[in-house]
């Protein structure tokens, strides 16, 4: 069986459409995994950063009361 030219050519073409599109959606979901990512980085060094500030404040008091900061 001989497969026309123009035949050949359009399968390659939309062979080629499909890897595109399929690595595209790939791409986007990783995308958006990457980001969400980057985001809960984000939200525990704010955590952290606020932790360190109230532990901070914490050690300060007890110095106060113990009397240390009067000195």
């Amino acid at each position: 069986m001989v497969v026309p030219t123009r035949t050949k050519i359009n399968l390659g073409f939309g062979l080629a459409l499909t890897f595109l599109a399929v690595i595209s959606v790939f791409t986007y979901r990783e995308s958006l995994r990457s980001i969400e990512a980057v985001r809960w980085v984000n939200h525990t060094h704010e955590t952290l950063e606020q932790l360190t500030t109230v532990l901070s404040l914490v050690l300060e008091e007890e110095t106060a009361r113990r009397g240390w900061g009067n000195l």
